[in-house]
């Protein structure tokens, strides 16, 4: 994608800007074709069967307003059963002007995996960054 620079991705939850972060992993879907041996046939005919979405691993993500707190709040009441409903999560990655959409990418029904403060220091004003992982139950490129 030509015209791209790492470090603007725009993370939205359900319809809502709520985090930007350098670094973005994870995005794809694997397949595990079915096989069938027939009779004495050597190679075995292969067939479309099951997908997977891969985790999808945010790094280096701030949160823009009080949205951090909720992506943390979301993961908390997942993991212990209280909220169950899983979210639709849209990542768009920016040009180099930090506005323009270069990519987008939609994932749906995503279930939280992990979140994890990253390392602050109390002497710098730096945001209080986070990595963040889900693993989403589809996933879609729409364009950019």
């Amino acid at each position: 994608m030509p015209g791209t620079s790492a470090g603007r991705f725009l993370l939205e939850m359900d319809g809502v800007s709520t985090a930007r972060a350098s670094e973005v992993s994870g995005i794809g879907i694997k397949h595990e074709p079915f096989k069938i041996g027939v009779g004495d046939q050597a190679n075995m005919i292969l067939g479309r069967a099951n997908y997977e979405c891969e985790e999808v691993t945010v790094k280096h993500a701030y949160a823009l307003n009080n949205t951090g707190r909720e992506m943390f709040a979301w993961f908390g009441l997942y993991i212990k059963g209280v909220r169950t409903d899983k979210l639709n999560v849209r990542l768009i990655q920016l040009a180099e002007n930090g506005f323009s959409p270069q990519a987008i990418w939609e994932m749906e029904e995503c279930v939280p995996t992990a979140f994890m403060n990253e390392t602050n220091k109390g002497d710098s004003n730096d945001a209080a960054y986070f990595t963040l992982k889900f693993k989403p139950t589809d996933v879609k490129f729409v364009g950019g």
